[in-house]
């Protein structure tokens, strides 16, 4: 039994998973920069730069589409996030699922993201991080 199988069902949407994401698009390098309409290097810079979210794998890197929003646009404040956060591959995690640490009614840690709510985002990281010590 894995630790996700193990974990109380109110935690397990928390845990970071190698299960590959469900009818979520991930690009590889190529891909990104496509719809980015940039070369491939200037992807590859962003994600050193951590300015786009990507992790690598055994088919190379992996980048999820959703933080793309058109032509040389990525989803602001993804540095700031990656900063706060143990990995890439955790960070998207946290992005793509409903978070309770947000005013109101949960939303996604990536949509709070697109309407430049960096801060609250942020915030969200340090909630979800006390809420499991």
């Amino acid at each position: 039994m894995t630790s996700h199988e193990t974990a109380p069902e109110a935690l397990r949407r928390f845990l970071v998973t190698d299960r590959p994401d469900e009818n979520v698009e991930i690009l590889d390098i190529t891909q990104a920069a496509a719809q980015l309409q940039e070369s491939p290097e200037s992807v590859e810079r962003s994600v050193e730069q951590n300015l786009l979210l990507a992790w690598r794998d055994d088919r190379g890197w992996r980048i999820p589409a959703e933080q793309i929003m058109g032509p040389h646009r990525i989803v602001p404040g993804m540095d700031r996030v990656l900063g706060a956060m143990s990995s890439p591959r955790a960070a998207w995690d946290f992005l793509r699922l409903e978070s309770p640490f947000f005013p109101g009614e949960p939303q996604r840690p990536l949509d709070v993201l697109k309407m430049g709510q960096i801060e609250d985002v942020l915030r969200a990281i340090c909630s979800h991080g006390e809420a499991f010590t």
